[in-house]
Parts: C-alpha cells; structure tokens; sequence
C-alpha cells in the first residue's frame, strides 16, 4: 500500500473536518442568537389574541363541513395563545 495513500486522512482529513466544526459552531451560535431575538420580539399587545380569534372564526366557517378540520384549528389558535402568554399570567 501506498504510503501517502495511509497517512491522508491524517493529514488531510483532520483539519477539514475540523474547520467544518468550526464554521457548524458559528453557524449554530448565530442561529441560536437570532432565534432568541426572534422569540423575544412580541408581537404588539392583543396581536396574538386577535390572530387566534381569526383562526376560530376560520373554524367556525369550516365546521360542518369539515369538523375535523375544524378542530385543528381550535387547537392551533389555543397553541398560539398559550406560546405567547406570560409566564404566570391566567389562563383563558
């Protein structure tokens, strides 16, 4: 066997592999900078609630004739509401 061929991993493959983890981790760290500036980024007060109150009417219209539908919805605009209250504030 060649000996260039046996030590090209090492040689080689070693700091690709480790400048690929290097550009991962900045790319993580920067996703994770901007989904938390994302998140506390609310929307303007009564936002949500009104976002939720046009998704059940969406449910309402859809209803009979298509109720499972219909619930899906129910439970989005209840999911969104819930993703945005307060921490301690009372439920509806």
């Amino acid at each position: 066997m060649n000996a260039h061929l046996a030590t090209w991993p090492a040689t080689r493959l070693a700091p690709a592999l480790r400048r690929v983890a290097g550009i991962a981790r900045q790319r993580i760290t920067t996703l994770t900078r901007e989904l938390a500036a994302w998140r506390s980024s609310a929307a303007p007060t009564g936002q949500h609630a009104a976002d939720a109150l046009h998704v059940r009417e969406l449910a309402l219209s859809v209803q009979r004739s298509d109720p499972g539908f219909a619930a899906d919805l129910y439970a989005a605009a209840a999911r969104h509401e819930a993703m945005f209250d307060e921490p301690g504030s009372v439920g509806r």
